[in-house]
């Protein structure tokens, strides 16, 4: 691993992570093959829930799918103190690791709760990340986030499939009037 510095850093686990100040990354996290997949609805909806929960406190949460086996999130970290200078700090702004540790933390959990299990994975341990290096690559990734039920057979169109942003945050449903309003 090596030590962040205000101009972003690189360590590596089992695959290399980049980051950088004001970053927006495509995650997935996968399912843990001991799991197998998520099956219920509550399964997702915890999911959902755990990704959804900090959103516009800590990170934006510009769009994600809950799949079967995976989760896809195209994600933007936010600062932690005020000013405009913090978005140029990469130290000072939530660690991409950490946000996601706390997504997996809290759905585990919860759902090791349910099916009445103690300290079993749900979610592997690594996640890959990529980072959007400009507004194509964004755009790609949103295509690719919302476009995977369809390929997977799970929905004929993207709004159609339930455990998505297309279906929810962008859905024009009154929660999420305000979904990328400040505050």
């Amino acid at each position: 691993m090596t030590i962040p510095t205000a101009a972003g850093h690189k360590y590596f686990r089992k695959l290399p992570h980049i980051r950088v100040p004001a970053g927006i990354y495509h995650v997935r996290i996968s399912v843990h093959p001991s799991y197998g997949r998520l099956r219920e609805n509550w399964e997702y909806q915890i999911t959902q829930d755990a990704i959804l929960f900090m959103h516009k406190k800590r990170y934006m949460v510009l769009r994600f799918v809950i799949m079967p086996d995976h989760v896809h999130l195209v994600i933007q970290p936010l600062p932690t103190v005020e000013g405009l200078s913090a978005w140029c700090d990469y130290t000072a702004q939530y660690q991409l690791e950490n946000i996601l540790g706390s997504v997996k933390k809290f759905s585990a959990k919860k759902i090791n709760k349910i099916r009445g299990r103690s300290g079993m994975p749900v979610w592997k341990s690594e996640c890959f990340d990529r980072i959007a290096r400009n507004d194509k690559d964004v755009d790609g990734m949103v295509d690719y986030v919302h476009g995977n039920p369809i390929r997977r057979g799970l929905a004929a169109r993207p709004e159609d499939y339930r455990w998505s942003s297309a279906s929810t945050i962008y859905s024009g449903k009154e929660e999420y009037r305000d979904w990328f309003s400040e505050g």
